[in-house]
């Protein structure tokens, strides 16, 4: 469904990329889901909710290196950008795409000159020192500087510009692309499935409150709940335990069913809607003899 990439990081002279970390791929998903879904798989999230842009802090560690995995939600850091002004937050809408570009400034006037970059990470505000529970999984992201051989000068202003690229394979009924994931968004609010290709035909919308979302990995969580459609080119699917029973050949509904439709409610307005499908040869589905799955999914993009 979509895909995250760093395009940029500008750091001084330096300009490279970054590995985005599980963290971040999981919150992708949590944004989109309702609320009390989206807590009850991600309690981490909690504590801030959906009300900040998860990318609000940069951070900046000096002179010895560590080691970041994309499990790591944690980092040593030295400093921190200041706060983010509206004015430093730029977002593209493009066409099944939206372009995310900060700008983090930071205050290194007490570091001194001569220290070594050694890593800078991104992520949530780390608030672990002063609120409770603490906040122990605020990095989203993270790029090692040991190769740079970029070090600190007396008086000079260091600024951070991160340039972030969400994707989706869904195409567009109403409403744009201004739900994908970014300082304004959209939240699912129901899956319809359709037996015609592009969304057309809709048979039934299943509101999200009414369906079972489970964790499956990092930026990917599985949804069930849906009528047994006919999804597969054959109508009869036998059990892998052969008995006699009502339930040998499940009864499906319906015709083929050829694409999903989705519709999102924007997040500060739910009056404002989106409505998107994907055809099912594009969408991550399943079928295990009674049960229809299907993959909310994030995946990281090249870097």
């Amino acid at each position: 469904m979509f895909k995250i990439e760093n395009k940029s990081i500008s750091l001084a002279s330096v300009k490279t990329r970054n590995r985005l970390l599980d963290n971040y791929l999981d919150w992708i998903i949590y944004s989109i889901l309702p609320t009390t879904i989206g807590n009850t798989l991600f309690p981490k999230f909690i504590e801030y909710g959906l009300a900040y842009l998860p990318m609000e802090r940069a951070y900046l560690h000096f002179d010895t290196p560590q080691v970041i995995t994309d499990t790591s939600t944690i980092m040593t850091y030295l400093e921190k950008s200041d706060a983010l002004a509206i004015s430093d937050i730029t977002e593209t809408i493009g066409d099944k795409s939206k372009l995310l570009s900060i700008n983090y400034p930071f205050d290194l006037s007490l570091v001194g000159a001569g220290h070594s970059f050694e890593g800078l990470g991104f992520g949530r505000e780390d608030d672990s020192d002063v609120i409770d529970p603490k906040v122990e999984d605020f990095l989203l992201a993270y790029v090692d500087l040991g190769v740079t051989g970029l070090s600190t000068v007396a008086g000079y202003g260091y600024g951070v510009i991160r340039v972030d690229q969400i994707t989706t394979n869904e195409t567009s009924i109403s409403g744009g692309y201004d739900y994908l994931p970014g300082l304004r968004y959209g939240q699912l609010v129901s899956i319809s499935m359709c037996f015609d290709s592009d969304g057309a035909d809709p048979s039934k919308e299943y509101l999200m409150e009414d369906l079972t979302c489970s964790y499956v990995s990092a930026g990917n969580v599985s949804v069930t709940g849906f009528d047994d459609f006919y999804i597969e080119d054959s109508v009869l699917y036998p059990k892998t335990t052969l008995y006699p029973s009502t339930t040998l050949y499940p009864t499906q509904i319906g015709e083929k069913v050829k694409s999903v439709k989705f519709k999102y409610a924007k997040i500060d307005d739910p009056l404002i809607l989106y409505e998107t499908y994907i055809n099912i040869e594009d969408l991550g589905i399943a079928y295990d003899e009674t049960t229809i799955s299907i993959n909310l999914v994030c995946e990281r993009g090249s870097y």
